[in-house]
């Protein structure tokens, strides 16, 4: 099954925006998948395969993280992603074996402060340093946070 990323809540980051640099592989194996197919590294964990997403929010706020992968047991564990917003940087490490979040194609990865004004740039790198194991790129969804 594949899901259009166009019919999914708020922001979303398909591997097809991604700025690519060193080796990925395309497959569409694994179901359910955000458009058609998405990325992996092959288990090289040499930190030459890095994913940057850029976009430009309209809104500043709290905003929940959540990646779209194949969780599986040759996922690798702990994949970098680093989220930079309005002067800040924040570190994620996200494990691809754990399980989508019930009914979904993603699971939440954290929340996190993001400028947003319509012209400031938000990035959000993903890359197989130190990875063992699959890097699995597919998508990035940002919501924004419910108000407590």
């Amino acid at each position: 099954m594949s899901i259009d990323p166009a019919t999914l809540p708020g922001v979303v980051l398909d591997d097809s925006q991604a700025e690519l640099t060193g080796t990925w592989d395309r497959s569409s194996s694994f179901k359910p998948h955000v458009g058609r197919g998405y990325l992996h590294d092959n288990r090289r964990g040499d930190g030459q395969s890095t994913a940057v997403f850029r976009v430009k929010l309209s809104k500043t706020g709290r905003y929940d993280v959540r990646m779209a992968y194949s969780p599986h047991a040759t996922r690798a564990t702990k994949v970098p992603v680093i989220i930079k917003s309005g002067g800040a940087e924040t570190r994620l490490t996200v494990d691809e074996t754990q399980p989508l979040d019930p009914g979904g194609a993603f699971r939440s990865v954290g929340q996190v402060d993001l400028t947003g004004d319509g012209t400031q740039e938000t990035t959000i790198t993903i890359s197989n340093t130190q990875t063992e194991g699959f890097v699995i790129l597919d998508a990035i969804q940002l919501l924004e946070a419910s108000k407590k």
